[in-house]
This record gives C-alpha cells, sequence and structure tokens, in this order.
C-alpha cells in the first residue's frame, strides 16, 4: 500500500538508531580482528549519535544452540533411513516441543528487538580463507580454530528465521 512505502521511505535521524553490539556470542571464539573491528564500527556509530550498548538478550545460548542442532538432525534425518534419530526425535510430539522451545527463544528476542533496532556482531569466526576442504582447521590469532564454528555466530538467526546482513567494515 502507498502508507507503507511512504513509511519505507521516511528516513530516521542516526540520534533514534539503537544499537547492540557484542564482540562475540557466548560460548564461541572469535578471531580478534573481527572483534576489534565490531567494537571500532559500534564506537563509530556511539561517535555519529546513535545509542549503543554492549548488550545480548539473556537467553540460555547452550539450549538454543542444541535445539538448532536437534531440530536440522531431525528434518534432515527423516529423510534418511540410516539416520541416528532417537525415537522420542522421530515423533510428533518431540517435533511440537521443539517448536514451542523455539517459540519462547523468538519471544526473548524479539524483546530485546524492542529495545534496539539491531545487533552489530562479526559476521563469523574468522575472516574470509583460502579454499581448502571442509574440515580443515582454519587459522585464527596464530593458532587454529575448527572449521565447523564458522557459522555459529549466525546460528540463532537461523533457528529463528531473522534476517542478518553481512556489511564490509574494512579490510584484514
Amino acid at each position: 500500500s502507498t502508507s507503507l512505502l511512504a513509511e519505507a521511505e521516511r528516513r530516521r535521524s542516526i540520534d533514534s538508531v539503537r544499537l547492540a553490539y557484542a564482540r562475540t556470542l557466548p560460548g564461541v571464539r572469535v578471531a580478534g580482528a573481527l572483534q576489534d573491528r565490531v567494537a571500532r564500527v559500534a564506537s563509530g556509530a556511539a561517535r555519529a549519535g546513535a545509542t549503543v550498548k554492549q548488550h545480548l538478550p539473556d537467553v540460555d545460548w547452550d539450549s538454543m544452540n542444541r535445539l538448532f542442532g536437534e531440530l536440522v538432525q531431525c528434518i534432515t534425518g527423516l529423510f534418511s533411513p540410516g539416520a541416528r534419530l532417537s525415537e522420542e526425535q522421530r515423533s510428533l510430539a518431540w517435533y511440537l516441543t521443539s517448536l514451542a522451545q523455539r517459540d519462547r527463544f523468538a519471544a526473548a528476542w524479539e524483546s530485546f528487538f524492542g529495545v534496539y533496532d539491531a545487533l552489530v556482531l562479526p559476521p563469523a569466526t574468522t575472516a574470509a580463507f583460502t579454499h581448502r576442504p571442509p574440515g580443515t582447521p582454519l587459522e585464527m590469532d596464530g593458532g587454529t580454530a575448527p572449521y565447523e564454528d564458522q557459522g555459529l555466530m549466525l546460528v540463532f538467526c537461523n533457528l529463528l528465521g531473522f534476517p542478518s546482513l553481512t556489511v564490509p567494515a574494512g579490510f584484514d
């Protein structure tokens, strides 16, 4: 409708923008350069006039990440005869209970985004890396990090159906 377009085209002043930021998420190891870049972006937004606070919602991160893994395992495993799913995971009751748990996480995040307009985070655990076989460890801060950890920063977006956007913020 025309009113929705007019609303979408309305520009906001920077002093009305409320940003939360985090250099990493609980239980996720992120390269120092990416953490520093997030802090610089947050500082720059604050200097420009935005309200900026280092803050994350109060959720059980381990349970949220585990639920994501279990749902992915269940959804993909149901179509694979050799999948290692428990009998419970093969039940509609388990699936509906899991979706209800997901909805509780979504409610906590919706409350968080009632206070903040956006959450500024590193997009991944490391900067871009050279092509390599899946599973090859990634270089991080003089050591290595598991290849599989690369997507941990966005598990909550994938679980809850939230949009995410990666914006260039420098070079590494």
